[in-house]
């Protein structure tokens, strides 16, 4: 591979809209699998690298990728405060649990279903929300799912029957599901390659705080207050942060202008006046199939041929000044199908890649809604009898966890991953996040097999602490590699891979939630923990085919993906 000069990302176009974005590319590239791309290119033999911006940005002032760094940041802030408050209201329900047995006359049993129940219509949500999201836009998706949350917030201070507990929580988990995937579509509309991890590392930093903070603010409220009091303030937060959606967030999803109207299409074929770029900017979405076939064809061949387009600014265009050119329209429409995009999700169970995420995200994530539920059973019982505020500071152990992966899954595996390719001739493959997996799942392993252990046999509470928090860093690691690696390898799927992953995590959580009872009943708390620690280490191995032959499982797929990226479009 000749590294003489840095190569530019195969473009066919940038994000959404009616053609397909490629992001490997570059000369000699075609005939890469998806998601393979160069990302260390050589100035010259013996120095340093410099990383290749993958994907390229377009050059118009509203794509995302091209925004300053504050600007980026100013609105994933804005995302993390959402993630986090969602999360809140979805975990300092299990503090009120023995306050709200005795107030509304439930059983643990019934509470169990509650949350059955929720984590069911998160599954389902994911699957009704994300059409609307890759046809309309991201930002009317989060401001209507801020919305519902924040009225079933408020509902959630007042309720008084076990029946209003089950129509709230359905509420919650359609509102919450948007987490699952929209937000990793703006991670992928709004940072590089080499950028993902960290911003996953972010999220998930922010779901953490939301399931373990939060809770430590909520159980000592709940003390002086009563637990009603905890909803009271939670939903004032989400209200607030409902308002700076409306008028703050900007849309992530961005269609370039050239596409928007013959006029301007016609703009840009004068404006670009080189032979390469002429003979690209002319095609039309009516010959995008004709591309992909080509792209397909040229890389099972193994043809070795550039097709590099770039998009420049149309002449006249001038960049506005930020605020006046903030993206605040409610909807950013485009010409996907509805109910393609509905079913879309069926051919994505077959990339091998998801579904091994999705099993590695799913149980994961078990296992944390399953300690949370035992911390809310065992801790009020002697032993321990907390009250809502010390189960609040149990979670302190989650948070330090959490705020170290950030750093391991996120910052550390960003900068690997260029290491990695740097001794890889420049090229990066996404597996190469997965290098980092091992140590956090051995970790998780140890940290069930603790807290149920010594939580079981009634021990000083900072051990089955210690054991959360052990279990929460290797989730939060382990649950930011694998899904900056699906953003990685399948770029232009991000809607249906992630409605996939995030169905087998609410279906595997709500079997968990159902399963603990009975489970516990019959095994005890400590040969259950024992179990799933087990369990944890078998399943997490599942990523070690990815690592040896996940790359030519991207190429047995390629087709299938080109295909499903061109019809989704």
């Amino acid at each position: 591979m000749n590294h003489g000069h840095e190569l530019p990302s195969t473009s066919h176009s940038v994000h959404d809209g009616s053609l397909l974005t490629l992001e490997n590319g570059g000369p000699e590239e075609s005939n890469h699998p998806p998601g393979t791309v160069n990302l260390v290119s050589k100035i010259q033999a013996g120095q340093d690298g410099r990383l290749t911006l993958i994907p390229q940005p377009s050059g118009d002032p509203n794509d995302p990728l091209g925004w300053p760094l504050w600007r980026k940041i100013c609105n994933f802030t804005l995302l993390a405060c959402m993630t986090m408050s969602i999360f809140s209201g979805l975990a300092i329900q299990h503090l009120f649990w023995s306050k709200m047995k005795k107030d509304l006359n439930v059983d643990y049993t019934e509470l169990t279903r509650v949350k059955a129940t929720q984590l069911a219509a998160e599954a389902l949500a994911c699957i009704a929300f994300i059409p609307f999201a890759k046809k309309y836009g991201r930002r009317p998706v989060y401001i209507v799912s801020t919305l519902s949350f924040t009225a079933a917030t408020w509902w959630s201070a007042y309720t008084r029957t076990l029946t209003e507990l089950f129509v709230i929580d359905i509420i919650k988990g359609f509102a919450g599901a948007v987490n699952e995937t929209a937000v990793q579509m703006s991670i992928r509309d709004m940072f590089f390659v080499n950028q993902r991890g960290t911003a996953n590392g972010v999220y998930l930093v922010a779901l953490t705080m939301g399931t373990s903070l939060s809770p430590l603010a909520a159980g000592s409220q709940a003390k002086a207050f009563g637990w009603r009091s905890s909803f009271k303030t939670l939903a004032a937060i989400m209200t607030a942060i409902t308002a700076l959606f409306c008028f703050c967030f900007e849309e992530t999803k961005f269609v370039p202008p050239a596409r928007d109207s013959s006029h301007e299409k016609h703009e840009r074929d004068e404006d670009l006046s080189s032979p390469s770029s002429s003979s690209s900017s002319s095609s039309s979405s009516s010959s995008s199939s004709n591309d992909i076939e080509r792209h397909i064809d040229k890389f099972k061949q193994g043809e070795k041929t550039t097709t590099t387009t770039t998009i420049k600014e149309t002449k006249g265009r001038r960049r506005s000044r930020y605020p006046h050119n903030m993206r605040l329209q409610l909807v950013t429409p485009t010409n996907e199908s509805l109910l393609r995009t509905l079913v879309e999700p069926v051919q994505a169970c077959r990339m091998p890649h998801v579904i091994v995420t999705g099993l590695l995200f799913g149980l994961g994530l078990a296992y944390v809604v399953i300690l949370s539920s035992t911390k809310a059973i065992i801790f009020p019982e002697a032993p321990y009898n907390f009250d809502p505020r010390q189960l609040g500071l149990l979670q302190l152990g989650p948070l330090v966890g959490s705020m170290i992966a950030g750093l391991y899954g996120g910052w550390l595996s960003d900068k690997a991953i260029v290491w990695f390719a740097e001794r890889n001739g420049g090229v990066f493959e996404p597996e190469m996040r997965l290098y980092l997996l091992p140590f956090p799942a051995v970790v998780m392993s140890a940290g069930i097999a603790m807290f149920g252990i010594t939580a079981g046999l009634g021990m000083h509470w900072i051990l089955p602490c210690v054991g959360s928090a052990m279990t929460s860093f290797a989730f939060s690691s382990t649950a930011d590699l694998v899904l900056t690696v699906i953003i990685d390898a399948y770029p232009d799927i991000i809607s249906q891979s992630f409605v996939v992953i995030a169905f087998f995590r609410n279906a595997i959580g709500m079997v968990g939630v159902l399963s603990l009872a009975p489970w516990r009943e019959s095994m005890g708390t400590v040969h259950m923990f024992i179990t799933i620690a087990v369990l944890s280490l078998v399943v997490n191995s599942f990523a070690l085919p990815l690592v040896i032959w996940g790359k030519r499982l991207r190429a047995r797929t390629a087709a299938r993906y080109y295909k499903m990226a061109a019809r989704s479009d």
